[in-house]
Order: C-alpha cells, then structure tokens, then sequence
C-alpha cells in the first residue's frame, strides 16, 4: 500500500517542475474540501488546487490532484486538466497527465501550466475529463518511508512490495492546506524487487499544510 507521510506526475513536466524547487509561497488554490465521485468506480478526486510559480514567470502555475483508489487493484488514470481564472474562463489546459494508483491507498499528479496569458491569474482547475483503467500491478504494493523535509525538500525512500524490478517509479509530493493542493512536486527513480531507492523531491508552491508523499508504478 502507497504510504501518505503529512507531505505525472507523470509527464516530463513534472521532472520540470522537481528541478526547480523552492518556488513562491503562496498562490492561489482551489477548493476540493469532499471527495469526487468515481469515475467508472475506480477513482475519487480528493483535492485539486493551482500556484503560481515565480520561478519560471508570470505566466507559468503549477497544479496538484490528489486521487484515491479504493479498489483491491491498481488503477491508471487519464486527465486533462484546465486552468481557470475567477471567472471560470479556461487560460490554460494540459492533456493526457496520467499515473497510476495502488490499491486501496492515496495518488497524485502535479504538472504545470507554462501557457497563461499575462494578467491572468488561475484560480482554480477543472479536471475536463477523467478516465480509468486495469493497471498490470494488481494487488502488489509500494510504500514510502523515511520522510523528512528540510524547506522545499522532501526525501525518503520507496519500498517495492512487487516480484519485478520497476525501472520509472514516480514519486510526488503533494502540499494540502483545508482541502485544496497548494504545492507540490516529483521525480522519478528505478526501484528493484522487494528491495528500496531512496528518493528526493523539491516542491514548488505554498509549504503550508499537510505534506502527502505518495509513489506510482509505471504505467501499464
């Protein structure tokens, strides 16, 4: 079972995002204080939320979605995701963000907007679609331990309860505050069988709230 410590993604750009660390404090966030429903029964959609990072301008915010998975399989998950100003208009999208959530337990995306027009503020994102499908990691389990921050950075270690080498793990961390993701960030590493990889995270966004780290196998 994926471990959550009070801490796509799974594109690229979430490797983006770990790479710049300690970005802005603060920005603005959605809400997201209930669950979502569950789309084909396989996911719910804890909390959404959105920041601007500073780092890499104006027009670039991160985002967060933190998933549950209350299933005895592993799932995967497809979305695109929109950001929103305050008047609901979209600003910004990205498509096809994707991971993979263990049974039974919390998962996560952070990504990034790299597109809004200058001006604009995202208050919010919408997840525009969402979708699920049987993951090849069944009932198997990672767990991550030995959480410690020191600032923006988030270290620990993944164990692979799973009879295969996994080479493409994500690891991200994902920063609560009253129901909505204020920061977060990922990275990426290879984790041998019913062994551990030790990992690092460098968040970007508010350092408030509750720290959610949790792991993903790869995605298939």
């Amino acid at each position: 079972m994926i471990s959550a410590r009070r801490l796509v993604g799974a594109t690229a750009i979430v490797l983006l995002l770990a790479a710049c660390g300690g970005g802005s404090d603060g920005g603005s966030t959605d809400g997201g204080d209930t669950p979502g429903p569950a789309p084909d029964a396989g996911v719910q959609v804890v909390a959404t939320g959105a920041w601007n990072d500073i780092d890499l301008g104006s027009g670039s915010w991160g985002w967060g979605v933190l998933l549950e998975n209350p299933g005895a399989e592993a799932i995967r998950v497809d979305m695109d995701v929109n950001a929103l100003n305050s008047a609901g208009e979209v600003v910004d999208s990205m498509t096809a963000m994707w991971t993979v959530v263990v049974a039974g337990s919390q998962g996560g995306i952070s990504g990034g907007f790299f597109g809004v027009p200058e001006g604009e503020q995202v208050s919010e994102i919408e997840i525009a679609s969402i979708e699920t499908s049987p993951s090849e990691f069944g009932s198997s389990t990672l767990a991550v331990g030995g959480v410690t921050v020191a600032d923006s950075v988030v270290t620990g270690s993944v164990a692979n309860g799973s009879d295969q080498a996994l080479a493409g793990v994500w690891v991200t961390g994902l920063q609560v505050q009253s129901g909505s993701v204020v920061g977060g960030g990922g990275t990426m590493i290879d984790v041998p069988s019913g062994g551990a990889t030790d990992f690092t995270v460098n968040l970007i966004g508010s350092l408030t709230g509750d720290l959610i780290v949790v792991a993903a196998p790869p995605y298939n």
